[in-house]
């Protein structure tokens, strides 16, 4: 059935003039002609539906006629997304054959207040200055921010490699406008790996239209929903990166004439983001576990889009562009990174006392250096040459090869001891550095 034609096409907007009332707000219109461009409706008036393009405008023309293609936008929601990688509207794009078995819409389903539980294990990545300094328990959303070129994708893939294996959960990925040929390379490592079989990669290059870019994530999001509701299971999300999707959006709501807050971000970003990061709870059927990478404009974390995700997190890791540009990798600002899980009854003693001392250690080396720059090293007390020679030794044990194996958090922490009192002030500083 024909509902319309189009009467006018922007980048992002596409206005249609109705023949028929009989389509709702999210349902999806195709060209009659052509039925791979779509569009989706979010306005209604009496004459008239504004819609926002799925697909690239190439060929778009007044006048064309449009009828209804789905009620909504629909993808997987069965076994069959493991080992694979699609698109952000549900289209595998491994080049491999694909049937559907089972669909289910991208809209929000939400988990209940009965439902809820907030109850899990710590969860250990295996990176040392994570479980060390920002240790994080099954069920937690967890923030890597930093600028560009500061490794969060890196570090967050490597969440992945070493985590993933022994959690016995299943995984999903989620690209938000990176480039293709990182999908490519993740895609290829987890096969080689042999992790594809229990993980789902959803993803949209930068190349990608600006709605399929904004999708990407809800579509993640259903996927791990049916691990968490369906499969009654544990769950790893992996989203990298957040601020793509707030880009998405703004710029999707600049084209349809709404609202920005500082001529930047949508007026209801907060409660989007919100109402998608109340999607991504733990149930009593399963838990998600959640690592989000967000980039930071400008290395500064209380622009709004940041802080509107960062108010969801359970714990962040900030990533440092000087311990970066130093080549020290992961390079994690142990000061400015926080998780909830940092309690003395939660970690337990003796690794709630060792985090405040190397905190202590790292702080004195900083005034320290300041000191040395004056007046040289000779000019110390014994005492703060120790903790000078110690703290360096702590900078050095919390790097970490991108190839390591896990780190045991018992391990961590019999070497930090040591470090911090004394036991290994024999040994050159040189050889704590990217040792596993």
């Amino acid at each position: 059935m024909i509902i319309g034609k189009i009467i006018s096409i922007f980048d992002v907007k596409i206005e249609i003039i109705l023949q028929s009332n009989d389509i709702k707000i999210g349902n999806i219109l195709c060209l009659v002609e052509d039925e791979t461009k779509r569009f989706e409706v979010v306005k209604i008036n009496s004459v008239s539906a504004v819609c926002i393009s799925l697909t690239d405008n190439y060929g778009l023309k007044k006048g064309s006629e449009v009828k209804l293609y789905s009620k909504e936008t629909i993808v997987e929601y069965s076994d069959k997304i493991f080992g694979r990688m699609f698109d952000a509207f549900g289209n595998p794009i491994d080049g491999k054959e694909f049937t559907s078995k089972c669909a289910s819409p991208i809209s929000s389903k939400g988990v209940s207040l009965k439902e809820l539980t907030l109850d899990g294990s710590t969860f250990w990545t295996g990176i040392k200055a994570i479980d060390f300094f920002t240790p994080i328990k099954t069920g937690f959303k967890t923030g890597i921010i930093g600028n560009s070129g500061v490794g969060k994708t890196v570090l967050m893939r490597q969440i992945l490699q070493n985590a993933f294996p022994s959690s016995e959960s299943y995984g999903i990925f989620v690209g938000i406008g990176r480039r293709a040929n990182e999908g490519l390379e993740l895609y290829s490592e987890l096969e080689k790996k042999n992790l594809l079989d229990r993980m789902a990669i959803v993803y949209s290059s930068i190349g990608n239209t600006t709605v399929s870019r904004y999708k990407t994530l809800l579509s993640g999001i259903t996927m791990t929903e049916y691990i968490r509701d369906v499969k009654n299971t544990n769950s790893l999300l992996f989203i990298d990166d957040m601020y793509g999707f707030i880009e998405a959006k703004s710029e999707i709501s600049a084209e349809m004439g709404e609202l920005l807050v500082g001529n930047a971000y949508s007026y209801d970003l907060e409660s989007e983001i919100a109402s998608l990061e109340e999607r991504i709870n733990s149930s009593d059927k399963g838990t998600i576990t959640a690592f989000e990478s967000i980039y930071m404009p400008n290395n500064n974390m209380y622009k709004s889009a940041v802080e509107s995700v960062l108010s969801q997190m359970d714990a962040k890791i900030v990533l440092d562009q000087h311990l970066s540009e130093l080549g020290i990798y992961p390079a994690i600002d142990v000061f400015a990174s926080t998780s909830k899980l940092v309690d003395i009854n939660l970690l337990g003693k003796r690794h709630y006392e060792l985090r405040n001392d190397a905190l202590k250690c790292l702080s004195r080396f900083k005034e320290l250096e300041e000191v040395i720059s004056v007046l040289g090293i000779d000019e110390l007390s014994t005492s703060d040459k120790n903790t000078f020679y110690r703290a360096r030794k702590l900078h050095n044990y919390f790097t970490q090869p991108l190839s390591s194996s896990f780190v045991k958090i018992d391990d961590i922490l019999d070497n930090v001891e040591k470090i911090l009192n004394g036991t290994y002030d024999s040994i050159d500083e040189s050889e704590f550095l990217y040792m596993e």
